[in-house]
């Protein structure tokens, strides 16, 4: 219940993914004999029900317009070999690509009209960024120590997000507004992960 009423921004990412997560769990327990088309069937009606209960709860739309990406996940994992199979293929992929391409800028101009656009949009583009990166090796030093410390960078990020945004001047100041969140971000989720080892450590000197 606590996701469901706040507790800052990421209530709403962290109540969709513990439904989605409970979905899934209840798919894979209904769904005998590893039944792909089956599970993602229901997977997707699962979605489509949430969806509907969010709308009737009057949530904002940032709470389901990007549910459908999860079951497309699925759908990616269980036709993965297939679809590698195929775009592994330059003419295949570029085609693909292009095609991907067209649709989401055609879906980017009427999305507003109805809730459904926007749902396609968010696949094509999940689709476009799974596609670019196939190709496209994105190599960050910086990407790649945010990723290996996700965890404490998301747990931590809204401390500074909250504190400075009471302090008036900085909060009138977008650009350092946001500069100075990005900084103490990473200085919270390093305290943060240098607690969470100092407890660790105790914990296993405990233990012996």
């Amino acid at each position: 219940m606590t996701a469901w009423e706040s507790i800052g921004n990421s209530n709403w990412y962290i109540f969709d993914i513990l439904v989605l997560y409970f979905l899934s769990w209840i798919t894979v327990k209904n769904c005998q004999h590893n039944n792909a088309v089956q599970e993602i069937l229901f997977l997707i009606i699962g979605v489509i029900v949430f969806t509907q209960l969010l709308l009737c709860a009057k949530k904002e739309s940032w709470w389901y317009d990007t549910l459908f990406c999860y079951p497309l996940g699925a759908v990616f994992y269980y036709l993965r070999p297939f679809a590698e199979k195929i775009l592994n293929k330059d003419s295949n992929y570029y085609l693909i690509l292009l095609l991907t391409s067209i649709l989401f800028i055609v879906i980017q101009k009427i999305w507003e009209v109805h809730l459904v656009f926007y749902e396609i949009s968010a696949l094509l583009f999940t689709v476009l960024v799974v596609l670019v990166t196939m190709k496209l090796e994105i190599r960050s030093h910086f990407l790649c120590l945010a990723g290996k410390h996700l965890n404490e960078l998301y747990l931590t990020q809204r401390l500074p997000m909250i504190l400075l945004g009471r302090v008036t001047y900085i909060k009138d100041h977008v650009h350092l507004y946001f500069f100075l969140c990005v900084i103490f971000a990473i200085i919270c989720a390093y305290l943060f992960r240098r607690l969470v080892d100092l407890l660790r450590g105790k914990m296993t000197l405990c233990k012996t």
